[in-house]
This record gives structure tokens, sequence and C-alpha cells, in this order.
């Protein structure tokens, strides 16, 4: 069991999780850079409405796909839905040393990765399991997005697992999840990516007010305009169009 959790009692507490299959080990790590985090706007701007590119088409959720109730038979469902080969899912420590986890991961080109994750996860979930993106490539050197799959229903036990931080602005994994329980209850959301420093969701609503909201985001992850949008008015234009937000901090 290597998923821990922050307890009411200010203890770690190991998240309960089913055994895995064993997987090929033989992810690369690379950080999160300025260059990729631009890309990842010019990528979403340009496939947000208009889904995969032609050379990526959309991969397709069968209506009648059913995610088997055992985690080793979804994961090998996750592979047939993909057409790739999972692998073990690893995590950066606090030190910034990869560790294994109980989780998978596979390879999705990142034109696919958005509308995959939004048309699979509820299926997954409803199972058990969370999907998610742990880490966005921006198709640069054509390198997949990788896409993971806990045997975790709870998206902040996942969070927690990953240890996702934002240690440059003095912000630790349980400062994260506090925040981002208290947006959930003023504007319901799914998180559809989880890495070590970044955050991304989908809001289940039209936001009612984007401004306020750009401004909360803002004041919680300052790249996201300081490194992104350029202004708190254009991520406004952007939470109204895609209604999804994207925190990192590096």
């Amino acid at each position: 069991m290597l998923g821990k959790h922050l307890a009411s009692d200010g203890h770690l507490r190991p998240i309960p999780v089913p055994s895995a299959p064993a997987f090929r080990m033989n992810i690369s790590w690379k950080s999160v850079g300025l260059l990729g985090l631009v890309a990842l706007y010019l990528v979403r701007s340009g496939t947000a409405e208009t889904g995969a590119s032609d050379s990526h088409p959309p991969i397709a959720v069968p209506a009648d796909f059913v995610v088997p109730p055992n985690f080793p038979a979804a994961v090998r469902a996750l592979e047939t839905l993909v057409g790739n080969r999972a692998v073990q899912l690893m995590v950066l420590d606090s030190m910034g040393l990869s560790r294994r986890t109980h989780g998978a991961s596979v390879g999705v080109p990142t034109e696919q990765a958005d509308s995959f994750i939004a048309d699979a996860q509820r299926a997954f979930r409803d199972k058990g399991f969370l999907l998610f993106r742990h880490e966005p490539h921006y198709g640069i050197d054509g390198r997949p997005d990788e896409i993971a799959l806990l045997p975790i229903r709870d998206q902040y036990d996942a969070v927690r697992l990953v240890g996702t931080n934002g240690a440059n602005f003095d912000l630790r994994t349980a400062a994260v999840v506090n925040w981002l329980r208290e947006l959930e209850r003023d504007a319901p959301f799914v998180l559809t990516g989880i890495g070590y420093d970044h955050v991304e969701g989908r809001f289940l609503s039209p936001l009612a007010d984007p401004d306020a909201m750009a401004e909360r985001l803002y004041a919680f992850c300052p790249d996201i305009v300081n490194q992104g949008t350029g202004s708190v008015r254009e991520l406004a234009i952007e939470l109204r169009r895609l209604n999804t937000f994207f925190c990192w901090w590096d």
C-alpha cells in the first residue's frame, strides 16, 4: 500500500488499494516548463471545439462500454480502448525522486487526451477507479500525454497520492486539497489532471461569474496568468469559453 492521505487527526494514513498487475517500467520524467504550459493553451485553443486532429481522430468509447469491476481487468480495458500498453504509474516524492504506485498509466496523443478523459472518466469512476491526465507533454516532440488510472474513487485521495504541491509558493499538498474542496463547494467540478505540481479540472456547469473565478484562480496560482493568459481578463475569457481550469506552480 503506497498511497497515503492526511487524516483529520493530522497523521498520514494509508490509502487502501487493491493489488495491480505488474507493468513494464519505462517512464521517463521531466519538469513541466513554461514552453509546455504555453503550448497547452495553444493545443486547447485549437482542439477544444473541433476535437482531435485529422492525424489523431478521437478515441471511440463504445456506447455499451463497461468497465470490469477488478482493477487488472479495468487496466486491460483501458489498453484496448486506447490501443496502447499500460505501464506502472510512477509519481514523485517530496525529494523529487520517482516511486511506484499501484496505478497504471498509458500514453495517449495530446490531441486525443481531453476528449478521451471526458468520454471515459465517468465509466471508470462508477466502478471505483479514477482516470486522469498525470503528465501532459503538449505534443512536443510527438510525446503522448500520460493518462493514469488509479484504483481510487475519491479525487482528493488521488491528489494526496500524487503529492500535488506548489512548494515554490509554500503550498503543501494538504493546502491544495483544502483549496480544491472549497472551490468544489462553490463550483462543482471533476479533476481531469493531477500531477506533481499541477491540477486541471472541468466544471460541471457553466460558471455563473467567470470574472470572479478568474480572480480566485489567479490568487491561488499566479502562474496561470503570469506564464499563461497574460491577464486576468484573458483568463476569464478562457474560463467562459472552455469551462475548465489548469493550475500549476513552478
